[in-house]
């Protein structure tokens, strides 16, 4: 057993804790060693300061975010495009919705004084980044993808510098409408966990699921497979 691991473990779920009680903002080492019995000198020994820890949060929290996702389309037809930013998008919303805390603080939340070391963020967050994009691509490369005409000419700025996250392979123009499509996803589930919005506005999820079918027919996808029919039993 790693000890030493063990201890960085629950020092980060008591961050999360004491995050989801006061708020991001209110987060320090000393809060952290009172909530847990010890001087806040001991924490120094896990993580060199306050910001060290909220990095090594904001990374699990792609980390597991990336792998959640990823998790939901590797099982589906890679050649099902529909399937799979329909998959992608969902676990993405799910994820956000199960872990709020970590989805705002991944996303910026308020820390004073914090400045995220964006390398070492973009490293982990680049999982995510990539299964959107490489559906956007692969559609594309098989003749299925669809750009509205808004989409065909748009502005590559974004898409330049987040490129090099791809592995370098997938045009900036791409790139640019895939954040341009996460963007609207974001927004909605932000407006969620934000709660200012009626709650029966986004009960149940319908409005995002639109939202998600909106995009896929826009961007060429294909609708949803049919339901599988079943089969009338024999009887004997």
């Amino acid at each position: 057993m790693d000890s030493r691991r063990d201890r960085r473990d629950e020092i980060k779920e008591t961050a999360r804790a004491l995050i989801a009680r006061d708020g991001a903002a209110a987060l320090s080492l000393g809060s952290i060693a009172r909530a847990l019995g010890i001087s806040t000198p001991a924490l120094y020994r896990y993580f060199a300061s306050r910001d060290a820890l909220v990095t090594a949060l904001v990374v699990d929290g792609y980390a597991d975010l990336g792998e959640q996702t990823e998790r939901a389309v590797a099982d589906l037809d890679p050649r099902d495009f529909g399937a799979r930013f329909r998959a992608i998008a969902r676990a993405y919303r799910a994820w956000a919705l199960a872990h709020p805390q970590d989805y705002v603080l991944i996303h910026g939340a308020v820390v004073p004084g914090y400045r995220a070391p964006l390398a070492e963020i973009a490293t982990a967050a680049v999982k995510i980044l990539r299964l959107f994009v490489g559906v956007l691509s692969d559609a594309e490369a098989a003749g299925a993808l669809a750009l509205p005409p808004a989409y065909q000419d748009v502005p590559t700025g974004v898409g330049r510098a987040l490129q090099p996250l791809t592995g370098g392979e997938v045009p900036p123009r791409l790139v640019t409408v895939t954040y341009l499509v996460w963007a609207q996803l974001h927004a909605l589930v932000w407006q969620e966990l934000d709660g200012h919005l009626p709650r029966a506005l986004l009960a149940d999820g319908e409005l995002y699921d639109r939202l998600v079918e909106a995009l896929a027919t826009q961007l060429g996808l294909g609708p949803p497979a049919p339901p599988a029919k079943r089969r009338a039993r024999t009887r004997t």
